[in-house]
This record gives structure tokens, C-alpha cells and sequence, in this order.
């Protein structure tokens, strides 16, 4: 079985390559030019230069492939890439959507996020599923709207002869190129003693539960449905609680209340911007840090047999906090 992966340079990418090749498929690739391919030297794949952007590169890519996997896109949080977002991830997929359609692919497997489901407001709601109504068109930030978008786009073509699946990944963590991926109050708690969080939370979970969750999807989903990946919900203060318990250390956490967010959004983005240094405060934080990326995968567990772990904060910060100690040694 031959299989295309866009987006293979990144972090969900390099693991669903690692993990078709050990699924004995033949994996082939499209990424830029300047893309940095040395996680992938060691792995037996086929690469093809180009971008979604680029239909030539599009038709050498997807030409004799069973199946394709969409991880490929451009994460907006930042006006100035709002362009850029809208393109790869609505005309980047509608690209790709077309080409699949012409060399008639098995199926096409469009990975998404939990974001372009919706985020709750109460940590006591139910967690939102695949049902909730999107509530972030307000968003100051394009990325949940560009990729809530990409979504319609495969959705529509579900109706018109593409056979896809959708699916909505939670917050993954997990190693990757010398770096741990992770909700920022994990270092903040390890390297502070007075810690700083936002009354908002997330849905963390394994990145090789979400690549499992696709693999599952590609052989199990139903075509045009969507599906959520997602692991445990947890506060930011959870998180930096079970960190420094894990490290029996004291924390003192102070909670950022949203009007503060909010002044210092306004105050310290378009300073950093003057001064071209990134604001601690980055752009977006006053809408989403008292929001909660809080999310139900049953449908996912049901239909797919999607099984993440079931205390996934606890293994984040047991994985963080043995790439902390592995680079400290090193």
C-alpha cells in the first residue's frame, strides 16, 4: 500500500511516517525545499519537492498513491500570517482535494484540530464533540477559522466522490528534534519558583495516541465523518501542580485574570513589534486564556477503537521531565 504524507517535516508528521513504515507501507512525501529533513535521514521514504500551493508538484506527488495523509498547514496565531493560513489551509487543501480526486485515491485522511471544533467557556460543560457549534468566528486568531474551513472544504467533496475522513487532534506533546512539545507551564513550572497561568485548560494527549487515532481513521472511518483525537482535560494549574509535585518542589502559582491579559496583549504585542521582540504575551492570549480546549472522543473510541491514555497529563509530565533530566546529562 502506498501511501502520501504531507506536512512529514513537522512534528505529527516525522511520527506518521515512522509509523505507515512500520506498518509496512511505501511512504512518499511532499515538503518544501527549505524544509529541514534531518529527522527524517533515517527512515526509508520517497520525497517530493514542492508545496500544496504548487498543483504540478500536487500531480507528481499524489500519482500512484493508494491512500493520502494531510497534515501540511500554516499555523496563523499571528495577523501578518492570516494570508498565508487562508491559502495552505483552505486553497492548499482545496488543491489537494482536487488532485486526490483525479488520480482517484482510495482515501484521504485530513487532519485537523480541536480548535476548529470550538472551545467551551465552563470547565463544568460537557466537553465539546464533534456535534458542538463552532463559537470561534470571532476569533482574533485566523487558525481555527482557516483550518474550521479546510474542514468544510473536504466535507463538501465528501458529497461530490472524495472518500475522506476528518480528524481533530487535542493538544499533542511529545519529543521532537532536540525539543519537548508541551503546554508552556511545564517549563515555567520547572524553571520558576512564582509561576504565572491562565484560568483556561487543554485536552493533552500523546502524539503517538493522535497517530494511531489516524491510522485507525484511515482503515476504520466512515466517509465524510469526523472525528475527535483527544486525551485527558486538564487545567493549566493542574498541569503545573502535578510538575511540582512530580518534582516535590514548592510553586507559587499566581492566577493572570483576563483583564489583565487583555491590557497587557494590548500594551506589550505592538511594543514587542517596535522593538521586534517577541511579546511574552503573545498575540491572542487575552481570547483564549480563559477559554478550555475541553473535548469528548467518544465517537472516536467507539467507532474507531481509539484508545488514548487515559492519564495522559501524568505521562506528559513524566516524558518532560525525563527530557529534562536526559538533557541536563547531556
Amino acid at each position: 500500500m502506498k501511501v502520501l504524507i504531507t506536512g512529514a517535516t513537522g512534528f505529527l508528521g516525522f511520527h506518521l511516517c515512522q509509523k505507515f513504515i512500520s506498518e509496512g507501507y511505501q511512504v512518499t512525501i511532499l515538503r518544501r525545499l527549505t524544509s529541514d529533513t534531518s529527522p527524517l535521514k533515517s527512515l526509508n521514504l520517497k520525497q517530493v519537492v514542492g508545496d500544496v500551493m504548487n498543483i504540478d508538484s500536487l500531480n507528481r506527488a499524489v500519482e500512484g498513491q493508494d491512500v493520502v495523509i494531510h497534515t501540511a498547514a500554516c499555523i496563523d496565531f499571528q495577523p501578518e500570517l492570516k494570508d498565508s493560513g487562508n491559502k495552505v489551509n483552505m486553497e492548499g487543501t482545496q488543491n489537494l482535494v482536487a488532485t486526490c480526486k483525479k488520480y482517484e485515491i482510495k482515501r484521504m485522511v485530513h487532519v485537523s484540530t480541536s480548535m476548529a471544533v470550538g472551545q467551551i467557556l465552563n470547565p463544568k460543560d460537557s466537553p465539546a464533540d464533534e456535534t458542538f457549534h463552532f463559537n470561534l468566528e470571532d476569533s482574533p486568531v485566523n487558525y481555527p477559522i482557516s483550518k474550521r474551513r479546510g474542514e468544510e472544504i473536504v466535507m463538501k467533496e465528501c458529497k461530490n466522490g472524495l472518500d475522506a475522513v476528518v480528524v481533530n487532534p487535542g493538544f499533542m506533546f511529545g519529543a521532537f528534534k532536540n525539543h519537548f512539545r508541551g503546554p508552556a507551564i511545564l517549563e515555567k513550572t520547572y524553571t520558576r519558583r512564582i509561576v504565572d497561568y491562565y484560568p483556561g485548560g487543554v485536552s493533552v494527549v500523546s502524539v503517538y495516541d493522535v497517530v494511531n487515532g489516524i491510522f485507525r481513521a484511515l482503515t476504520k472511518g466512515r466517509n465524510g465523518e469526523r472525528y475527535i483525537l483527544g486525551g485527558e482535560n486538564v487545567t493549566y494549574l493542574q498541569i503545573g501542580k502535578m510538575v511540582a509535585q512530580n518534582l516535590r518542589v514548592k510553586r507559587s502559582f499566581i492566577l493572570i485574570p483576563p483583564p489583565v491579559t487583555g491590557l497587557a496583549e494590548r500594551v506589550l504585542v505592538p511594543l514587542g513589534k517596535l522593538i521586534k521582540k517577541q511579546s511574552p504575551v503573545p498575540y491572542g492570549t487575552h481570547y483564549f486564556s480563559n477559554r478550555f480546549d475541553f473535548y469528548n472522543s467518544n465517537k472516536a473510541k467507539k467507532e474507531l477503537g481509539y484508545n488514548p491514555e487515559p492519564n495522559s497529563c501524568e505521562l506528559m509530565v513524566k516524558e518532560y521531565l525525563d527530557y529534562r533530566s536526559n538533557k541536563s546529562i547531556n
